[in-house]
């Protein structure tokens, strides 16, 4: 009778810690590995980023094949007015994203709005997913941010929606950590107090504006 075969898997150790286990489907020498997991999904890895690459007997947890998948994103920016109630803005951003797909990530963050000329800060509270290419020395990515914005300065009454498209390119750097540069097409709700008829009435309009924003992933 043949002796059976044991049931390897492949494991890359990777240089910030994580551990990927499953099975090695594409090789670039000298370059990148590729690996697919037992769920079906599959990342690319540089070998500058590998620490080690071994051959083990599967591990009986739920997490075998855990991947570091919760990253940490902290931006600023500044926006330029747009449209007829468009208004400059300095953003800042607090961001937790999960990596679902190799492609795609899901998550949710805190932010700050100035807004200068209005005397307006607001505190937006939102949801936010990506579709980029990850592992990839410059991997260029498409978001949209949505949430609502409470206003700080003059009434949380006078709160409103945000909605922000972003186009970027994020570059990997050394330990994990990832340096982002995008633009966005921001717009965020908020009174306005226009005059009609001889009286001033306060109407709730979009604030557009055109972004340019800087970031760490980590």
């Amino acid at each position: 009778m043949g002796a059976q075969k044991m049931p390897f898997m492949e494991v890359i150790y990777l240089k910030n810690g994580s551990v990927i286990r499953g099975t090695i489907v594409e090789i670039v020498p000298n370059t990148s590995y590729k690996i697919q997991t037992s769920d079906g999904s599959a990342f690319v890895f540089e070998e500058k980023d590998i620490q080690k690459i071994a051959r083990e007997f599967p591990v009986k947890t739920a997490k075998s094949n855990s991947l570091n998948k919760i990253n940490t994103t902290m931006e600023a920016g500044y926006g330029a007015k747009s449209g007829m109630y468009g208004l400059n803005v300095i953003n800042v951003n607090a961001l937790l994203n999960y990596q679902l797909k190799e492609h795609v990530s899901i998550g949710g963050g805190i932010g700050m709005r100035c807004f200068d000329e209005a005397e307006i800060t607001m505190i937006p509270i939102f949801v936010d997913g990506k579709i980029s290419m990850p592992n990839k020395d410059i991997s260029p990515y498409l978001g949209l941010a949505v949430g609502y914005s409470l206003n700080v300065s003059n009434g949380i009454e006078n709160s409103g929606v945000l909605v922000n498209p972003q186009l970027g390119i994020q570059f990997n750097l050394n330990n994990g950590i990832k340096l982002n540069v995008g633009t966005a097409y921001q717009t965020q709700q908020m009174p306005f107090f226009v005059a009609e008829n001889f009286w001033v009435k306060k109407v709730y309009r979009f604030s557009e504006s055109f972004c340019f924003n800087v970031g760490i992933t980590f």
